[in-house]
């Protein structure tokens, strides 16, 4: 397989592979935004320190060497701080899922769209992938317009179908089959 970009650029918006050397500014980054993660994520604990941004970056970039795992920081081109994430995870035959967020002080301004139409590109163009879904939580807005801005077709609700804080969610589900549904910028 040849060597994978571990950096994706487009436009205002810069995805760079994870790497563990950068989890103060991941950190930093969740910690800007708990409140708001932890509403939606179940790995986004209020108390989420060091220890929690450190699993994750190594995580990330063993995935990364095993190939079952792509995640990218998400910044502004120029910028280093951290804004968020977007990762390609759970790939099992030819199809994996897409994961986004960015922070609450940088919500609104269009980059968990470019982030996600970038690292879904990547996911077809670059790891071979036949399909890409997401699923986000039935109330969470935010995500369901980066999902639709980027052509992600809805699927349908799936009931009870996740557990978030011990209780079960219902939960909306997005596939791409296709580069071509990718919407352009």
């Amino acid at each position: 397989m040849p060597k994978l970009p571990t950096t994706l650029t487009h436009a205002s918006v810069e995805l760079q592979a994870v790497d563990p050397c950068e989890t103060p500014e991941v950190l930093r980054a969740v910690r800007a935004s708990i409140t708001e993660l932890h509403r939606w994520q179940p790995w986004a604990c209020l108390d989420y320190g060091r220890d929690d941004a450190m699993a994750w970056a190594c995580h990330s970039w063993l995935g990364w060497q095993a190939g079952t795992t792509y995640n990218f920081v998400v910044r502004r081109r120029g910028d280093p701080g951290v804004l968020g994430t977007v990762g390609i995870n759970q790939i099992a035959g030819k199809q994996a899922n897409l994961g986004y967020w960015t922070r609450t002080d940088a919500a609104g301004q269009g980059l968990a769209t470019q982030a996600a139409r970038l690292c879904a590109t990547f996911g077809f163009e670059h790891v071979g992938l036949r399909r890409i879904h997401l699923h986000h939580h039935v109330d969470n807005h935010g995500s369901r317009r980066v999902a639709e801005k980027v052509g992600f077709v809805r699927e349908g609700l799936h009931r009870q179908v996740a557990m978030l804080r011990g209780e079960a969610i219902d939960a909306v589900f997005y596939s791409l089959v296709s580069p071509d549904e990718i919407t352009a910028p």
